[in-house]
């Protein structure tokens, strides 16, 4: 019988990319529905006993190890921080000792031939002007580091696998396409009668649980809100997320001012950053999700929304028909005429749901996962 995978897996919370957070715990949680003797050894190397716990008990994974680097600044929890601190790594003792069949999902040690690294997106090769130069010039140079110093890459979408290809054509490394899921089993529903007296919520509502970065587009909702109130037509919006964008400091701030100049701001419900059971009860009764992103690399927020067979509306992104066929509807982003349109039609009746077994696609990351494990730990071995 072949030995468990062991995986390295480099992690520190940070509320600041809260989707990277989740990745790393929905990934932990899908070796649940693997069979008990394929159930990997997870390792999880972070500085502080909060972000350990944060995999271990919010996974319920029962076979997670906390290994504490020898010295802090050895890992770093984000994937585009400034490329010296990824060059930094474990001393090669505790490489050793661990004996790692993956190290995943970026580099602790810079020779590792166990690593494989996972790129979410090429966000900036799409929106460009998103990004100050120097952001440009670290993402292209992270990119190559990858590249030039390990021979595998994971995307979460066939997507952004083609996006490599064409950006970064003859880089000679081994491409995986692993679509992660989500997990919300092991979260309890909030009381929604608690919820939303707590923040004084109207019975009907579309969600849009998306952190406040520019290029999710919270924009074109405000937009769609102010032309079906021209109309005639009350339809509320529930904002949630992590109210910070680094690049544009006070771009929450400037939503709900605009959401003021146009009338809307008793329609638009800005809530800020909410405990998970919370946001998953808001998931189960919102008419539909809202996801009107200009750019994705896998949404989360659309997993959630097939977890639990909820309708979405969603910006007709590539990667978002990708990811979703049944129980959605694709409006034009950058027309808010099209998305008025949609949430229109679902003022007083709430969109028919197909109800499917998301088991399947939870199952299937950890399946495609450990392919890429096993398939690493044969061309090593060997």
């Amino acid at each position: 019988m072949a030995q468990r995978i062991k995986l390295g897996l480099p992690f520190n919370y940070d509320e600041n990319w809260i989707g990277g957070a989740y990745y790393a715990q929905n990934l932990v949680s899908s070796f649940r529905l693997l069979p008990p003797e394929k159930q990997p050894d997870v390792f999880v190397l972070s500085h502080d006993r909060k972000s350990f716990e944060f995999i271990a008990q919010g996974s319920g994974y029962g076979r997670c190890i906390w290994v504490q680097p020898a010295r802090l600044a050895d890992i770093d929890g984000g994937i585009f921080r400034k490329l010296t601190l990824l060059q930094k790594i474990i001393p090669r003792i505790l490489k050793r000792k661990m004996n790692f069949d993956i190290i995943y999902p970026f580099p602790i040690d810079r020779q590792a031939a166990e690593t494989v690294c996972w790129i979410p997106d090429f966000q900036e090769k799409h929106l460009p002007h998103l990004f100050s130069s120097e952001e440009l010039r670290q993402r292209d140079r992270q990119v190559r580091y990858f590249c030039e110093n390990f021979g595998n890459i994971v995307f979460s979408s066939e997507a952004a696998e083609n996006d490599f290809l064409t950006f970064y054509p003859g880089e000679g490394v081994k491409t995986h396409v692993v679509r992660f899921a989500v997990f919300n089993s092991n979260v309890s529903n909030s009381c929604f009668e608690e919820v939303s007296v707590k923040y004084g919520l109207p019975s009907r509502f579309f969600y849009c649980p998306n952190q406040f970065w520019v290029h999710k587009n919270h924009a074109i909702v405000l937009e769609a809100l102010a032309k079906l109130k021209d109309n005639g037509v009350k339809v509320d919006v529930v904002f949630s997320g992590k109210e910070h964008d680094h690049r544009v400091p006070t771009h929450a701030q400037d939503l709900k001012d605009r959401a003021r100049v146009l009338g809307v701001d008793d329609r638009a419900h800005f809530l800020g950053f909410l405990p998970r059971s919370e946001q998953v009860t808001l998931f189960r009764h919102a008419v539909a999700i809202v996801q009107p992103s200009l750019f994705e690399g896998w949404s989360t927020v659309i997993e959630d929304a097939k977890a639990i067979s909820q309708f979405v509306i969603a910006s007709n992104l590539a990667v978002n028909r990708e990811q979703i066929s049944q129980n959605v509807a694709f409006f034009d982003p950058h027309n808010a005429t099209s998305l008025a349109s949609l949430l229109s039609q679902y003022v007083d009746e709430d969109p028919e749901r197909v109800d499917f077994d998301y088991t399947l696609n939870q199952r299937e990351f950890a399946e495609d996962f450990l392919q890429v494990a096993e398939s690493l730990r044969s061309s090593v071995g060997g």
